[in-house]
């Protein structure tokens, strides 16, 4: 069986992602945690998302990245996506990996 390929023909938008920590910095905005700047699979499909305490969220897409995006970071709290000027927060992240362990990609459900 040979290896996963990254899809690289589906690229379809340059984005801007910028992660956040829990809190605020000194002068009262979040905490920066890690930035990355490059092409992505980007994807508007609005959807209503029904968390396990049962309350609706309404993402509006998602941004799918190769590789893992912040690799010294294990749990991502927020952040922001910008693409072709318009920021989006990031709901949730996912980061499938392969079976050596390996991150294949980072998914962002954006809100």
């Amino acid at each position: 069986m040979g290896a996963l390929v990254w899809p690289k023909w589906a690229e379809n938008a340059i984005c801007t992602i910028t992660l956040t920590q829990d809190g605020l910095n000194e002068n009262g905005g979040p905490i920066q945690e890690a930035s990355w700047s490059g092409r992505c699979i980007f994807s508007v499909k609005p959807k209503k998302t029904i968390h396990a305490k049962g309350n609706a969220v309404m993402t509006q897409g998602s941004v799918t990245v190769q590789g893992d995006i912040a690799p010294k970071t294990p749990k991502v709290s927020g952040g922001v996506v910008t693409i072709n000027g318009c920021d989006y927060k990031i709901g949730s992240v996912s980061r499938p990996t392969l079976p050596d362990g390996r991150v294949f990609h980072t998914r962002l459900e954006l809100m």
